[in-house]
């Protein structure tokens, strides 16, 4: 399947549309052909992720150096002789490999919050995990808080209804006490296959009092600006998380095909997402933080694992759009 962006999102909007199609074509190529789950084969890295990134090309304009786009291979390990993954694609795309490690499902700010702002940590009553709630959305007057499907559901082993604490119980919330919301709607993680987008959504608990802003760096709020935002490479964001707290970093590839492991269950193809490098961005328990652009603080994305070299999160429009068709209702960001 090939990704849907655009090449402004890249940062080549002067990009021919056959070259752009090529980009897609290439990106397309390389996901059926080497993304793959499980042990490397011998002699040839794992590959994990396939996403469009730009580099800087032969030749200068104007006294500058100019930029292509590329298509970058994310990797287990940099291969020992560079025979081992190809240099172009069939259509002469050119491919950079970025070792990353492998990227897993994670699970800051792990005290009890009320009223409860996003950025913060939750988990289901019983589950010896943490994630982060992302923010507050709406759908047929109901209110929700956002998350990953995998946070919320367990990897989609609970029952709906199930009742979310916050803090998570890892983090000393407590059942009864500290519940705020009960799990509505996920996306299920498709073992083996894939899955549009790393998210679900539990309905806010009568009495609870939640916020719709992050909570940031030395306990103050930001309120989230509108509206959402595509991710752009080279797009600078941030994100409230459970582990890290306030981070930032930069998009690094969109498009982005990536092979992520679960626990339990084992490994999922997420399509549509994006990448981030950022010192330390984001960490096990930081799932289901709110990406931002910074500083406007317009929503960008849903992040949903991270490796040693980089975080991963879905695109913000297609997690809202994908839980609006299993909700039945327009799901919008409460600002």
């Amino acid at each position: 399947m090939k990704p849907n962006v655009t090449a402004a999102q890249l940062g080549c909007p002067d990009l021919s549309a056959d070259h752009f199609e090529a980009v897609l074509s290439g990106h397309e190529e390389l996901a059926a052909n080497f993304l793959q789950a499980g042990a490397s084969r011998a002699g040839v890295p794992k590959v994990v992720g396939v996403g469009i990134t730009q580099q800087v090309a032969n030749g200068r304009a104007n006294g500058r150096a100019t930029v292509e786009p590329a298509l970058v291979m994310l990797v287990d390990k940099l291969p020992r002789t560079s025979r081992a993954l190809p240099a172009r694609t069939r259509g002469g795309i050119p491919i950079v490999l970025e070792q990353v490690g492998g990227a897993r499902a994670t699970m800051g700010f792990n005290r009890k919050y009320r009223p409860t702002p996003g950025g913060v940590s939750i988990a289901p009553v019983g589950q010896m995990y943490a994630g982060t709630m992302a923010c507050v959305v709406s759908a047929g007057g109901k209110d929700y808080i956002l998350s990953t499907g995998h946070v919320l559901s367990g990897t989609n082993t609970l029952p709906i209804g199930t009742p979310i604490t916050q803090p998570a119980m890892d983090d000393g919330g407590r059942p009864g006490v500290d519940v705020i919301a009960n799990l509505s709607y996920y996306l299920p993680i498709h073992f083996g296959g894939s899955s549009p987008a790393d998210a679900g959504m539990a309905r806010i608990a009568d009495g609870v009092q939640v916020d719709p802003r992050m909570l940031r760096g030395n306990d103050t709020w930001e309120a989230l600006a509108r509206p959402v935002t595509a991710p752009i490479r080279g797009m600078n964001v941030q994100k409230s998380g459970r582990t890290t707290g306030l981070t930032s970093g930069r998009i690094s590839a969109i498009g982005l095909s990536i092979m992520v492991e679960y626990w339990p269950g084992g490994a999922c193809r997420i399509d549509n997402a994006f990448s981030i490098q950022g010192q330390r961005f984001a960490t096990g328990g930081d799932s289901g933080a709110l990406v931002t652009t910074s500083p406007s603080n317009q929503p960008v994305g849903l992040l949903f694992a991270s490796s040693i070299e980089a975080a991963y999160a879905s695109d913000i429009r297609v997690v809202l759009a994908q839980l609006s068709v299993a909700a039945g209702e327009q799901l919008t960001i409460r600002y």
